[in-house]
């Protein structure tokens, strides 16, 4: 609860990963998607520019715990520094404080909440990384298995078997390996001989490729929207192509696809 002399003026907060860089945080429209019944003033960014102007409606900031200020703890710690140095002071819902001094006109003593706060912030952002980690290691040890997730890169089809888990497997769920598609698996191998051998470019092989397309047949995107549009695929490492119903080569760049 709070102290009898404070009063709640404004309500910053966004629906977004705390992981984000500070400069692309409160920037997102995920909270229209939710009828939130408290109403907002604004993101991370406006409380921020709000705390640095002489008029702010407020002398404090407080929030539900200090791990949800964000998932980095140099993040959050320049968050908390760029308050106190607008002679705003951040509180935790879940921490004591006094809005007040003692009485006898010290600074207020914060030492232990400051120790048990940075511990709790190393803690939340070793939680995440943690769990990003071993979420990474399942799903290698997952594919080393010969298990696939979502839709089958070009050249392969999904086949599948029952799980090997027994509780799920009797409740119907089944699990999936990859497998030669028999109308793509030969214009994988085709490309990788153009390439291989004459040395081709992406459009080259791509322009080869259109001049039959029953015979190669073009990859298709994941969703409907993006069918009449262009998506891209990774063919086996081979190159990287464009389908809107036909083949097109395209080239990468520092690692991204254009």
């Amino acid at each position: 609860m709070l102290p009898e002399d404070a009063l709640i003026v404004a309500h910053f907060y966004d629906i977004e990963s705390g992981r984000k860089e500070l400069a692309a945080r409160g920037k997102g429209t995920a909270h229209e998607q939710f009828g939130i019944p408290i109403p907002r003033d604004g993101g991370i960014q406006d409380l921020l520019a709000e705390a640095e102007r002489v008029d702010r409606r407020f002398d404090f900031v407080i929030c539900e715990s200090i791990d949800r200020i964000a998932r980095r703890t140099y993040i959050a710690t320049d968050i908390e520094n760029r308050l106190e140095s607008a002679g705003v002071r951040l509180l935790a819902a879940d921490e004591p404080f006094n809005l007040a001094h003692n009485g006898t006109g010290r600074k207020a003593k914060v030492a232990t909440q400051l120790l048990t706060r940075r511990v709790k912030q190393g803690i939340s952002e070793f939680y995440v990384v943690e769990m990003l980690e071993k979420s990474w290691d399942g799903i290698a040890v997952h594919t080393e298995e010969g298990f696939n997730i979502g839709k089958p890169c070009y050249g392969y089809q999904a086949k599948h078997v029952p799980h090997p888990v027994p509780a799920k497997r009797a409740k119907g769920q089944k699990k999936t390996f990859l497998e030669p598609n028999p109308a793509e698996a030969p214009v994988v191998k085709r490309i990788f001989k153009w390439r291989l051998e004459e040395r081709l470019g992406y459009q080259p092989i791509a322009d080869r490729l259109n001049l039959d397309l029953a015979t190669n047949p073009p990859p298709t995107p994941n969703t409907v929207k993006y069918r009449v549009g262009l998506s891209s695929f990774r063919c086996n490492w081979i190159l990287n192509l464009v389908s809107c119903g036909r083949w097109t080569g395209v080239r990468r760049t520092r690692g991204r696809t254009r």
